[in-house]
């Protein structure tokens, strides 16, 4: 009966340290890659250079896609992709006599390793 309890006892610890180590090597992953893009944005051992200066982009948008009412309208169009870059046309909002609108810019992963 002792070896039974002993058996019991073991495998509980046994699982709990797989468990454990599973935990720490999952959190370790995701620190790891956060601290390297640290290391990248403040220059720790990586060197940023400037591939190019700032680009304009122009793009035009529909007259349909500003809202008459007043309110929120929930867009999500993209309306450029330039650059491997997608322009997305977020949001508009018309407040009476003000529109305003939410553009985010959304890159398109086809670069080079270790370049961003």
């Amino acid at each position: 009966m002792k070896w039974k309890l002993a058996w019991k006892i073991a495998a509980g610890v046994l699982a709990a340290v797989i468990l454990f180590t599973a935990v720490q090597l999952i959190q370790l992953y995701h620190n790891r890659s956060s601290a390297v893009y640290q290391r990248i944005i403040n220059q720790d051992g990586y060197s940023l250079s400037l591939v190019k200066e700032g680009v304009a982009v122009e793009f035009f948008l529909k007259p349909e896609w500003i809202p008459k009412e007043i309110g929120e309208t929930k867009l999500n169009l993209v309306i450029a992709k330039k650059f491997d870059s997608d322009i997305v046309w977020r949001r508009s909002a018309n407040a009476k006599r003000i529109c305003t609108s939410s553009l985010m810019l959304f890159r398109i992963r086809t670069r080079n390793p270790g370049s961003f």
